[in-house]
């Protein structure tokens, strides 16, 4: 069986541009497994800062782990 390889790509300028991109799918390339890439830049990741952590904390608070948007 085959390993999986988890990829998280974190190279924003793409395919053409990415000289650190171009030398990690030289790398994977090598490797044998099964390669699952996610792209950070695609992911709508958000930062989290003070107000966040302060909702997060009143939620934990109340048992309540579903808060979208957050």
């Amino acid at each position: 069986m085959k390993e999986k390889i988890l990829f998280v790509n974190s190279c924003v300028r793409g395919e053409n541009e990415s000289r650190t991109l171009a030398l990690v799918k030289t790398a994977l390339n090598r490797l044998d497994g099964d390669i699952e890439e996610i792209r950070l830049a695609d992911a709508n990741l958000k930062p989290l800062d003070a107000a966040g952590l302060a909702k997060r904390a009143e939620s934990a608070e109340k048992n309540d782990f579903f808060r979208p948007g957050l």
